[in-house]
């Protein structure tokens, strides 16, 4: 059994987060999203099943206190740069998938720019993080194309 700290957002999170729900060897034992925001997808269905929400904030004081036991953490469209605590702290590492080739589109808005550029081709990103925000170590990019 893997357990799970997820991170995501937006109905790609909450779909990401249903998948793992719905596997039996994930146990999620929390999930971190848009508290900032008056709704959120993912929130909404960790509320419906029962699951702890974080902030940020107070994941990362139980990471410090090393009372919030996991061994992956998965981020999927997470808003927030990660501190090393979330990175360092499970046993199988952290990863995240980010809508965009990496690393040269960093940021939460980098996939708007293969619409505003009118691009034939785009890419999405799972990899590996690591404190030193080295996006290449076993990267894996996914290529998209409308023709």
């Amino acid at each position: 059994m893997i357990r799970v700290l997820f991170m995501g957002r937006k109905e790609v999170g909450r779909g990401a987060l249903q998948w793992l729900l719905n596997r039996d060897d994930v146990e999620v034992v929390g999930v971190m999203t848009d508290n900032h925001l008056e709704y959120s997808p993912t929130g909404e269905l960790a509320a419906d099943r029962s699951l702890p929400l974080y902030t940020f904030e107070a994941a990362l004081r139980l990471l410090e206190q090393g009372k919030l036991d996991h061994d992956l953490s998965l981020s999927m469209l997470y808003w927030r740069k990660l501190k090393k605590e979330f990175l360092s702290t499970p046993s199988l590492g952290a990863i995240n998938f980010h809508p965009a080739p990496l690393p040269d589109y960093k940021g939460t808005a980098g996939y708007n720019l293969a619409i505003l550029n009118r691009m034939d081709e785009w890419a999405a990103t799972a990899h590996y993080m690591d404190e030193g925000d080295r996006y290449r170590r076993d990267y894996q990019g996914f290529l998209v194309s409308n023709r």
